[in-house]
């Protein structure tokens, strides 16, 4: 389908000699089947991705293939509809950290879109159907990607049906549309998942991606908003197969099966699947003269007929045949990071479901079609079979038997760093916060489709309340989007009308200020003493347990006077601050956790009197730093501002420390105005930051075979003094780590030197933040560099 069509009619005869083909290359595919000639050794892992383009103004583009040029990347193709385009991306032998390479390719590949798309003021946006698509929209004249196979493909299935498509979607409310074109497909835009599997094993990976497709509906649902109306949880089921049926009346009324379904029956061989293809008419009969072997035929046709579970044939380099199937029924998006949790979900409970072998088919397959598009109407709610044949809600077979099945089926598998996407997936299901209910929400909320896909609101906006919800005493980090979807903005009357701002979550897995506002405002219940402004950050990062998801921006790097460029993120951090602005602030307090072993400090970007003794209130030791874009930066000048450093996160004693502190500032009437002593403050300064470049490996051993290797208990000379005949690590190659000042220079040379081996400072300096999290490393660095901070001074290298 992914070919140009060079016929503008055809007749009768190519009919005749496209079903003559068919034959042949069918007939070739059963010797094929006979002689069981198809590679039983390999497991492979594809991809799809449908996105959709909008405008300044959230309405959709008409630009997909300016930008799929601009991009000069062939995995880039075209849709039907001019504001959707699709990323091809890589296969991946699934193996070992497969996961991690489709996260790489997907979110290097998603980038490049994003990046041409730029370029003429469109924006990417990840949905089942597209929010902001109107009647107009769907004008194929103006719509209409202007390829010559998309115009005959409209001819054909208009020709085929003799009559107007009519789309008919009953939900929260009813849908009823007549078009007398194809533009209705341009709906639905989806993640396709290709899995091959060895030849032995492809009945049961069938069977399994059956079972598999029906339950994932429920947790992937991102599609219920179609034209204006509430229908389906996944509306893109009912779309797809009413948008390309075929059917003329009389096929109907014979109940004839249509070219969009999730199967007829249980099979005893792939080869069943291709043998129905004579089923169904040829949509697209251009004759190629091309070899047998190549199957062109075959596979143009089986293109036209979209199960949901679709079987491929495809040649390997070395001209040898596979089987493998593609996974359609999950919808686009919402984000990168759904994306990926999807795949991996998707793939783990196929995997998984897989090994149950003839267990798949004891269930009747009419029973498993009709529990398919209950979960396509009704999402988590609706009531579905497991195969043993118990029913219950999609919800609770997702959480008791789904997702334990794809983890352990995973985690047997020796795929690795899986945990993480599953664990989204979970907590997505647990609080109910598909895509599908966040859309549905915020439509019955505020009733503008296009807010639902601006710029701002593509990757992260925030809600906005007064008063704490309902549970936010009993939530944790990995259930926090059951009360906050979303980063969430509350305002706290008190006493004192001098506001607090408080800043927590804006590194995921640092959840000890989460642990601290809990404690500080159940004690104070109804009689608060000072208004707080309480900002809950980067919630998705904190379901996850990490500092920051792949494709986000560090939500601690982007606030006002961040030198990255302009994003989605930093327009909410603008957005956060100005509001704070607007109302009168005693203090700004971001609180934060070290991944390494670190004493309690307070960090100030301003080294005013008023931030020193803010510092000083909190601990003896404070740190000037000059990151930019960091919250407490964009205070300075506003507020006395500081960034609290509360040891490892959920620590005790960190928690407490802080709700010393966030009790003091309640309740205490000004800070001075003078300078604190040495002796209440000693005052160090972040002059250096020091970064292992991406192609040095690393270890915490000695003993490993790696670029460079540190001290198992490297991190425990966090705020100690290092001198020049100290080891500070271990290296076999000549620059191990870069290390940049304040200004971003590079001053590797003037500060590190590598003898033999080892790695010295060449001045006697004090390392912090140091952290054994590798990904930490990766993200943010592995440590900086400390002075005895001292106004204006230049650096002694």
């Amino acid at each position: 389908m992914g070919e140009e069509i060079q016929k503008e009619h055809f007749e009768k005869a190519d009919y005749d000699r496209f079903q003559q083909q068919l034959e042949r290359e069918t007939e070739f595919v059963r010797g094929l089947f006979a002689k069981q000639a198809f590679d039983n050794q390999s497991r492979v892992l594809g991809y799809e991705l449908e996105l959709c383009l909008a405008d300044a103004s959230g309405n959709p583009s008409k630009n997909n293939i300016d930008i799929i040029e601009a991009t000069g990347n062939r995995l880039f193709t075209s849709e039907l509809a001019k504001f959707n385009m699709e990323i091809n991306g890589n296969p991946f032998d699934y193996e070992g950290d497969v996961f991690n390479r489709v996260e790489a390719d997907l979110t290097s590949l998603l980038q490049q879109a994003t990046d041409a798309a730029r370029q003429f003021d469109t924006h990417i946006g990840m949905f089942g159907v597209f929010p902001s698509v109107t009647p107009d929209h769907l004008n194929p004249d103006e719509y209409m990607t202007e390829l010559h196979r998309y115009n005959l493909l409209n001819r054909q299935l208009l020709r085929m049906r003799g009559k107007p498509i009519h789309l008919h979607l009953d939900g929260d409310e009813q849908l009823v549309v007549e078009k007398t074109d194809v533009m209705l497909e341009a709906l639905a835009t989806s993640l396709q998942i290709h899995l091959q599997v060895p030849f032995d094993e492809i009945v049961p990976c069938y069977h399994a991606g059956l079972w598999s497709s029906m339950m994932i509906l429920g947790a992937t649902a991102n599609s219920p908003l179609v034209l204006g109306k509430c229908c389906w949880q996944e509306s893109r089921i009912g779309i797809f197969k009413q948008a390309v049926d075929t059917r003329n009346v009389q096929e109907i009324e014979d109940r004839i099966i249509p070219r969009v379904h999730l199967g007829k029956r249980y099979i005893d061989s792939l080869l069943d699947l291709f043998e129905d293809n004579f089923y169904y008419s040829p949509i697209l009969p251009e004759v190629l003269e091309r070899p047998v072997e190549d199957l062109h035929h075959l596979c143009l046709h089986n293109g036209t007929i979209w199960r949901w579970v679709r079987p491929i044939i495809a040649r390997n380099q070395d001209d040898s045949y596979h089987l493998r199937l593609e996974l359609r029924v999950v919808p686009s998006g919402p984000t990168l990071v759904d994306t990926l949790a999807n795949i991996v979900f998707y793939v783990g409970l196929t995997e998984g479901l897989k090994a149950l072998g003839d267990d798949l088919t004891q269930v009747p397959y009419e029973t498993l079609d009709v529990d398919f598009y209950r979960a396509a109407r009704a999402g988590l709610d609706a009531e579905v079979h497991w195969p043993d044949g118990r029913e219950s809600s999609l919800k609770d077979i997702l959480l008791e038997r789904a997702i334990p099945l794809a983890r352990a089926n995973l985690e047997q598998a020796g795929i690795g760093d899986t945990e993480r996407w599953l664990d989204i997936v979970e907590a997505r299901v647990k609080q109910e916060a598909t895509g599908a209910h966040w859309i549905s929400s915020h439509w019955k909320r505020f009733g503008d489709s296009a807010q639902l896909v601006r710029p701002r609101r593509m990757i992260d906006y925030f809600d906005r309340l007064h008063g704490l919800p309902d549970g936010f005493f009993d939530i944790n980090i990995d259930n926090i989007r059951s009360l906050f979807p979303n980063p969430t903005l509350i305002q706290l009357d008190g006493k004192d009308t001098n506001f607090l701002f408080v800043s927590i979550l804006l590194h995921g897995n640092e959840y000890s200020g989460l642990k601290a506002m809990q404690k500080v405002l159940a004690e104070y219940a109804e009689d608060l003493p000072r208004s707080i402004l309480l900002f809950v950050g980067n919630v998705r990062a904190a379901e996850a347990n990490r500092r920051f998801l792949p494709g986000q921006v560090d939500y601690n790097r982007c606030w006002p006077g961040t030198d990255l460029e302009p994003s989605t993120t930093s327009g909410m951090m603008q957005r956060v601050v100005d509001i704070a602005h607007g109302l009168p602030l005693f203090a700004a307090i971001d609180i934060h956790n070290n991944t390494g072993k670190n004493p309690h400090y307070a960090c100030i970007t301003d080294p005013s009197f008023e931030n020193q003794n803010l510092a000083a209130r909190f601990n003896r030791v404070g740190m000037v730093f000059n990151h930019y874009g960091v919250c407490t930066m964009a205070f300075n000048g506003i507020c006395p501002a500081a960034t609290l450093e509360c040891g490892l996160p959920g620590d005790p004693a960190g928690i407490e420390h802080a709700c010393r502190f966030l009790e003091d500032m309640l309740t205490l009437d000004k800070l001075p105005d003078k300078q604190p002593t040495r002796h209440a403050l000693h005052l160090v300064e972040s002059h250096l930051t020091l970064n292992i470049p991406e192609d040095v490996s690393f270890e915490f051993d000695p003993g490993a075979d790696v670029d460079l290797c540190f001290e198992p208990d490297f991190e425990s000379r966090n705020f100690t003094l290092f001198d020049p005949q100290q080891v500070f690590g271990y290296t076999r190659v000549e620059r191990p780590i870069s290390i940049t000042d304040t200004d971003g220079h590079d001053v590797t040379d003037d500060i590190m030197r590598v003898e033999a081996g080892k790695i010295y400072l060449n001045n006697t300096m004090m390392p912090a933040m140091i952290t054994r999290d590798k990904l930490v490393v990766r993200q943010d660095c592995l440590c900086h560099l400390l002075q005895d901070y001292l106004p204006n001074h230049e650096i002694e290298l």
